[in-house]
């Protein structure tokens, strides 16, 4: 398989998906690559520590659901120009679960999203992936208070 032959595109939500899709895209169409696109979704472990299987289900349920509606969503709008499109929904740690698909997938690129200077998880992943990584700034979007209400 070439070097190029698959892209990875780990969003964290639709606003980085397209900034990161106007990256990627025309990179994977131009290629002729197939586009695995990534979403890791986690809730923080004081939310769900000691909590019984029946209430972290319920409490999980609703979440995965978003998750997967805005991936499916950002797939569809994908799939209209590179149709080798695929997705991934995985739960955990973002870094962790991005390495995991890495090693599973073997793409020749991974696009991600970073939203600060110390880069969090691009950081870790520009050390630890054994592929190149793409770090994209995506800044995040501070509402004031009073459109926060609205």
């Amino acid at each position: 398989m070439p070097a190029l032959a698959k892209l990875l595109v780990a969003i964290d939500n639709a606003r980085s998906a397209q900034r990161l899709l106007a990256l990627a895209l025309p990179m994977a169409k131009a290629l002729g690559a197939e586009l695995v696109l990534l979403h890791v979704w986690d809730i923080p472990g004081f939310f769900v520590d000691g909590l019984e299987p029946w209430a972290l289900e319920r409490l999980l349920a609703p979440v995965r659901e978003r998750a997967s509606a805005m991936l499916e969503r950002e797939l569809g709008h994908v799939r209209t120009k590179v149709p080798m499109a695929r997705s991934l929904l995985r739960y955990g740690n973002a870094a962790i679960e991005i390495e995991r698909v890495i090693a599973e997938e073997k793409p020749g690129l991974v696009v991600l999203g970073t939203h600060g200077p110390a880069g969090g998880i691009a950081a870790k992943l520009l050390r630890s992936a054994n592929v190149p990584v793409l770090a994209v700034p995506v800044p995040l979007e501070v509402k004031p208070v009073e459109a926060a209400r609205t």
